[in-house]
């Protein structure tokens, strides 16, 4: 084999390797997005205030996690799966704030919305089902 020929294989070679490496790098995160889809069936917390009103109740609700290729989404957020994964905690903090967290196979969730006048704030501890 001539060093040209040498050459063009090493660099097929190496592109090949890399895209097997990026393509199960890619499965894996599929993988983990839909290990955590499903139905969570979760204990709510809920707490509003309008003024002087306070209201508190707590309920069992059922929360669907969808997966999107390797991106989970709950209550029309779409999240990379690498944000949630190793109990890491996803943040969205706007006028409105959005945390999620998945440990073993509980969900833990919190939503809340705030104005001068009132708001809200809600809790989602789940098991899958």
């Amino acid at each position: 084999m001539d060093m040209h020929s040498f050459y063009k294989f090493s660099n097929f070679l190496l592109t090949f390797i890399g895209i097997i490496i990026l393509a199960g790098f890619t499965s894996c995160k599929k993988l983990q997005a839909r290990k955590l889809a499903g139905e969570y069936k979760c204990m709510v917390n809920f707490h509003s205030w309008n003024g002087e009103i306070i209201s508190d109740n707590s309920y069992i609700e059922t929360v669907e996690v969808s997966q999107w290729g390797r991106y989970i989404e709950v209550f029309d957020h779409r999240i990379d799966v690498e944000e949630v994964c190793g109990g890491h905690e996803y943040v969205e903090n706007d006028y409105n704030v959005f945390k999620l967290r998945f440990e073993d196979e509980t969900m833990y969730l919190y939503r809340s919305s705030r104005s001068p006048g009132g708001g809200y704030n809600v809790t989602y501890v789940g098991h899958k089902q």
